[in-house]
């Protein structure tokens, strides 16, 4: 698994409300993860824009996010 990818899920799993059925087995609604993806693309939007604003486009920190970002679409 790429370092990206590693990054991407580990941002949806801090959004993400785990439930408990029953017999104590935690699951996840699709709904749910969705409403986790959104979370954690918001934030690395806003990690992105605020390197926007600060002129460093073409540095590793933006180049990082911008491949985390498609990761967390592809989940």
């Amino acid at each position: 698994m790429n370092k990206y990818k590693e990054e991407a899920q580990r941002l949806v799993f801090k959004f993400t409300v785990f439930s408990y059925d029953v017999n104590g087995f935690k699951y996840i609604t699709e709904l749910e993860h969705e409403a986790a993806k959104r979370c954690a693309l918001i934030c690395v939007e806003q990690i992105i824009l605020s390197h926007q604003q600060w002129g460093t486009e073409q540095d590793e920190w933006f180049d990082y996010y911008n491949e985390v970002k498609q990761e967390i679409n592809k989940l």
